[in-house]
């Protein structure tokens, strides 16, 4: 992906470009370059692979284990993307591997937990891929290793505790479908919060970007101070954190 083409064109009459760039560096419009998904890849209008699908892999994970802020992140990126400073400058690495560093608690073995993401040309471990005895290890995937045994999460299915034949007459509990629409507006009326509600989503999102900022400066091992907010050790990831406004489209405080 990237560079970005030297001219652009006029949108189609259909969109509205400058509602659709928002608070983003305004750019011209160049067709098949960022819809309908491909926006996702640009540093100017998303996150990435692990600041996108990383938000539904990291939920069950964050949530079953009670995790707080990390106290620490680094990231190893696509080579070719690192050696490219027109790449780095508008796009994401199509492949990384972030390692975060969580304080433990009474559910893991140690006071500290490691928690990786791969994507792209990275993989998890050959030891990690071999618990899963199936055809074809699940790419939208998380992997529980424990002490026991281990959990695997695939985005969109069941859970499968491994090795299956250890855990073949463990029943694992059956969960009521929700229509996640219909439960969001009962929680703006009053009901009940919804399953990803905003004091927990919020830190867990806190870190997922955090782990965008690692892959900006790659290799290099982050501390962060989630009480005010910044990396104690990196003065240019710590500038990552925050960026200026479109004219117009300034939110007050940022």
């Amino acid at each position: 992906m990237g560079p970005r083409p030297v001219e652009g064109e006029e949108p189609p009459a259909t969109l509205n470009w400058d509602v659709w760039t928002g608070t983003s560096p305004m750019r011209q419009f160049v067709p098949k370059i960022y819809h309908p998904s491909l926006w996702r890849g640009w540093l100017d209008y998303g996150t990435g692979w692990s600041g996108d699908i990383g938000c539904h892999i990291f939920d069950a994970v964050w949530k079953g284990l009670g995790l707080t802020p990390p106290k620490t992140v680094i990231a190893e990126v696509q080579k070719s993307w690192q050696e490219s400073p027109e790449r780095r400058a508008d796009n994401w690495p199509q492949g990384n591997h972030i390692t975060w560093m969580f304080p433990g608690n009474d559910l893991t073995e140690s006071d500290e937990l490691p928690l990786e993401w791969f994507d792209g040309e990275f993989y998890p471990p050959k030891e990690v891929q071999d618990l899963f005895h199936g055809d074809v290890y699940p790419p939208e995937s998380a992997m529980l290793v424990g002490t026991e045994g281990a959990l695997l999460v695939a985005h969109g299915n069941d859970l499968v505790l491994l090795p299956q034949s250890k855990f073949k007459d463990h029943k694992i509990p059956n969960f009521k479908d929700r229509n996640h629409y219909h439960h969001f507006v009962d929680a703006c009326l009053g009901g009940e919060n919804t399953e990803s509600h905003f004091a927990q989503s919020g830190p867990m999102t806190e870190a997922i970007l955090l782990g965008t900022v690692a892959i900006r400066v790659p290799d290099v091992l982050l501390d962060w101070d989630s009480e005010n907010l910044m990396v104690t050790n990196n003065p240019d990831a710590n500038n990552l954190l925050r960026r200026k406004y479109r004219e117009g489209w300034e939110v007050a405080g940022f």
